[in-house]
């Protein structure tokens, strides 16, 4: 066996001195002290319940964090100690929530501490009255909530500011009798009617058949919420003490309808009819999902008939879900439900905005007012072909053949949708045609015309979405997608035989097309390639690959496939 060399054994036991500081190799010096370890202070996790961080509007926010010694939670806005009291979160030992007033406009630093852990969050936020992502404001806007029924049959009152449209907050309540099947207005709130009924919700709760109503101004929108409350033994609704009636769950309403859906506040919430005694609005007051302790809102910009934009739908609707989270809480989920122009509100919000639905419960169901409308135009071109550039050139089985509709009457119903595209009021065309729909609240002095006020409101589906289409640099006007270059025009019924050559020829030479103001022209409309992109980037044509490609859908129409339909 061959031994290490002396040079070796040496070098080998001077580097073990060496790493033991020398106190193997008979040093005489006491040993150095051990360097303390000393274990950071924990960070607080933050998290904001109410919007997403960078959408917050109303200047507070909802803020959830760990470590739940609430009596030791502080935070402070911008440097500046707030006021926000920290509660222990239902049903949790861990975390904490406040709701944090005092943002400034635009970015704010927010941080809590709990003795030597800290947290920071950075926020911005926007006003109230918006907005946030839907470009400059419209104009001419009308303010209407001095029209506005509340729920006891009184008006909300005249808006204290006429550029944002803002009123006070009112918040009524309204009881179902036993029996009935429409809710009555709940004056005195000191007592529960000897008649109210009572309901069961989801959770098992049981209580008086009693709801809290709220109507506020939010987005220049008015805003309203719904859910089962008890004046008497409830306190006032905070996410720290929620109504024990409320499951956990919200439902946003949309309306219906486009056509006019533009410069307007809204002066009811869609649908008026049997929601309260004497009438009301029945979508908000929705018996069966209410008294399952569901909670309820709405605005009255997320109705297509009061505003038929889809991205200002989508910041109305975001802002009043906002406004109820910091109301109640937040929610398990959030289901949007609507039928026909409350349907592709649904959808389209849900798809443009990831996360602010849950699912959607749709009927009557549309993919887009931008497709009905365009699709109205093609058919409005044909309609007028049919009737006057080749009148009595193709027989009606012929013209079905072309459109592709079951009927005449389905497909004249279909082609008057164009109207929504015609800013001329009074258009003369085939039955049924409504050009430039307007509602009576907009002054006709206000409206366009041609000759008489050409910088007047445009009642046209593209106008109300100009800041998402764009502008047209020498009128103003909005840029518009429609295009029918090189569409063959009855090419199905061209291969079914029920079309001659000569006739295809004819109708796709002479179909011709629109100008800015929807008068026909010989050629065909080149649409705007940059208001094309947009139309699609925007949400504003749905495509089904935002937000509806993760969330369930629900569709419950049903088929719709008679004559006018």
């Amino acid at each position: 066996m061959k031994l290490p060399s002396i040079r070796t054994s040496l070098a080998v036991g001077f580097g073990i001195c060496l790493s033991a500081l020398l106190a193997a190799c008979g040093n005489d010096e006491a040993p150095a002290a051990a360097t303390p370890v000393v274990t950071p202070p924990a960070a607080l996790l933050l998290e904001v319940l109410s919007s997403k961080p960078e959408l917050v509007t109303g200047g507070s926010v909802l803020v959830r964090t760990s470590l739940a010694n609430t009596s030791t939670l502080t935070a402070t806005v911008n440097g500046t100690a707030s006021s926000a009291t920290f509660t222990s979160e239902a049903g949790s030992t861990t975390t904490a929530i406040a709701l944090i007033g005092g943002l400034a406009l635009g970015a704010n630093t927010v941080v809590v501490t709990q003795g030597a852990s800290k947290g920071t969050l950075a926020v911005t936020n926007y006003a109230l009255e918006g907005p946030v992502l839907s470009g400059p404001r419209l104009t001419p806007f009308i303010c209407q909530t001095q029209d506005f029924t509340l729920p006891d049959g009184s008006k909300f009152g005249t808006a204290t500011d006429g550029t944002t449209c803002s009123a006070p907050t009112v918040v009524q309540y309204v009881y179902l009798k036993t029996g009935a099947t429409a809710f009555t207005p709940m004056p005195i709130t000191t007592a529960i009617p000897a008649d109210a009924a009572t309901t069961t919700t989801t959770l098992g709760v049981v209580m008086p058949f009693v709801v809290r109503v709220e109507t506020a101004t939010v987005n220049r929108g008015i805003y309203q919420s719904a859910f089962l409350h008890h004046p008497l033994t409830d306190a006032a609704p905070t996410p720290a003490a929620p109504p024990k009636a409320w499951n956990k769950r919200v439902v946003a309403i949309h309306g219906f309808g486009c056509p006019g859906g533009w410069y307007l506040q809204g002066a009811a919430q869609g649908n008026l009819s049997a929601g309260v005694a004497g009438g009301f609005h029945a979508e908000l007051l929705d018996r069966e999902r209410l008294g399952e302790g569901f909670a309820l809102f709405t605005n009255t910009l997320q109705h297509p008939s009061v505003n038929c934009n889809s991205v200002l739908q989508a910041e109305a609707a975001m802002m009043s879900k906002e406004r109820l989270v910091k109301t109640l809480g937040k929610p398990v989920y959030t289901v949007s439900h609507g039928c026909s122009g409350g349907s592709y509100s649904s959808s389209q919000l849900a798809d443009q905005m990831p996360g602010l639905f849950d699912g959607i419960l749709i009927a009557c169901t549309f993919p887009d007012p931008m497709a009905i409308a365009m699709e109205g135009s093609h058919g409005h071109l044909l309609s007028h072909y049919f009737a006057v550039t080749a009148n009595g050139a193709l027989t009606d089985p012929q013209q079905v053949a072309v459109t592709g509709y079951k009927s005449t009457p389905a497909f004249i119903a279909a082609a008057n949708q164009a109207g929504r595209t015609d800013p001329v009021a009074g258009r003369v065309d085939v039955p049924g045609y409504n050009s430039a729909p307007m509602s009576a609240a907009l002054a006709v002095a206000l409206r366009y015309d041609a000759v008489n006020n050409p910088a007047g409101a445009r009642a046209t589906v593209y106008d109300a979405q100009r800041n998402v289409l764009g502008r047209d640099a020498l009128t103003g006007f909005a840029l518009r997608p429609f295009d029918n270059v090189g569409v063959q025009y009855g090419l199905n019924a061209l291969r079914s035989g029920a079309l001659t050559k000569a006739q295809f020829l004819d109708l796709n030479e002479r179909i011709g097309g629109y100008d800015q103001d929807a008068n026909y022209v010989a050629g065909r409309s080149v649409g705007s390639a940059a208001a094309i992109q947009r139309a699609y980037q925007s949400g504003l044509q749905y495509g089904g690959t935002g937000g509806t490609g993760s969330i369930p859908v629900f569709d419950v129409s049903g088929i719709y496939n008679d004559d006018g339909g």
